[in-house]
């Protein structure tokens, strides 16, 4: 298989400060990209973050969906855990926080779904990129 098409998101600079400015959820921000019908390698980066209490980010995938070339059926796939599903303190990030898949790779891929997050008790910055790599 050879690489045909590559396709780059970057979120751009993600700020939270103190009253709220980033919410405690797995996934504030997502975005569906709809691509086709494609053999897919997917990765995600956090490519920055700094902050100067306690914080955290994440970037990764939640979904994608796929498409049956014969039949035209579409198939959902979840595949970042909810953090509910972990007990206090325990799972990716410590319950969950960063439990955002960063990796997949499955074959006529149709949409796949983006999330990042940041959260904060003070000032904090991010940023994340996404690359979804096309076989033919």
């Amino acid at each position: 298989m050879a690489i045909v098409s590559v396709w780059n998101w970057d979120t751009g600079n993600y700020y939270c400060g103190p009253g709220g400015g980033g919410e405690s959820n797995t996934a504030p921000w997502t975005v569906d990209l709809a691509i086709g019908r494609w053999t897919i390698f997917a990765t995600s980066s956090l490519t920055s973050f700094a902050a100067n209490s306690y914080a955290g980010a994440s970037a990764g995938f939640l979904s994608y969906w796929t498409q049956d070339p014969n039949t035209l059926i579409s198939s959902s796939h979840v595949i970042s855990p909810n953090p509910s599903d972990y007990p206090p303190g325990v799972g990716p990030g410590g319950g969950g926080q960063n439990g955002l898949t960063n990796t997949f790779f499955d074959y006529n891929v149709i949409i796949v779904t983006i999330a990042w997050n940041l959260f904060a008790d003070d000032y904090a910055i991010m940023r994340a990129t996404f690359s979804l790599f096309g076989f033919d």
